[in-house]
């Protein structure tokens, strides 16, 4: 299966606990809420975690792969020229 990593699905890794273990910088992706269930805190900064994992080390990115059931992996992100799309 072929995996594009967007907002919608670095979210939902975020809310993994497996996914956080694994990778602590996904814990940039969710949004800190009052008792009342009103978001009071930053916005999700997709982009850097995009940024993150196009520099992940070859066994990292090995190890999100297997996570993510994935036979390949693509990540598109902005890196101040144009958009790059790094493809693991």
């Amino acid at each position: 299966m072929k995996v594009t990593l967007d907002n919608s699905r670095i979210a939902s890794m975020a809310a993994g606990g497996n996914f956080v273990a694994a990778f602590p910088f996904l814990s940039m992706a969710t949004e800190k809420r009052a008792c009342c269930g009103r978001v009071t805190g930053r916005t999700p900064d997709y982009e850097g975690i995009r940024k993150v994992i196009a520099g992940l080390p070859d066994d990292q990115k090995a190890k999100l792969k297997q996570l993510l059931q994935a036979e390949e992996v693509t990540v598109h992100y902005h890196d101040g020229t144009g958009i790059k799309a790094v493809v693991f």
